[in-house]
């Protein structure tokens, strides 16, 4: 992940990406597992991978729900999480993730296993 980091963004936008996750993070509960960041590499997307890693989540989650951020202009990311029965429970709107990242909306989108 490291790696990935580094390799995709410069020392000024990794800094604005730690600072964004430092500002803009979900306060997990004992009943959820916290997805906080997902990413495929533009060469796997649309094979599977990303539905592969949500599956490997919801095996870990058991009895609590899964949570995350999507970004609202991420629309093959919402796609794929509503393809994953993910449901929105709210929106919102951040200056502060508008600043460090250039995106203002987000999702916050909760799984639930079926029982």
């Amino acid at each position: 992940f490291k790696y990935l980091i580094k390799k995709q963004l410069s020392l000024k936008n990794r800094i604005k990406l730690f600072l964004f996750f430092s500002f803009f993070s979900h306060k997990v509960t004992k009943e959820e597992l916290y997805i906080e960041f997902l990413s495929v590499l533009p060469h796997y997307r649309n094979k599977g991978v990303g539905q592969k890693l949500i599956n490997a989540c919801k095996n870990q989650a058991m009895d609590k729900k899964l949570t995350l951020y999507v970004a609202m202009d991420n629309v093959p990311a919402l796609r794929l999480y509503k393809k994953e029965q993910f449901q929105t429970v709210k929106t919102e709107s951040s200056r502060i993730g508008k600043f460090f990242t250039g995106i203002k909306e987000w999702e916050f989108m909760e799984w639930w296993a079926i029982e």
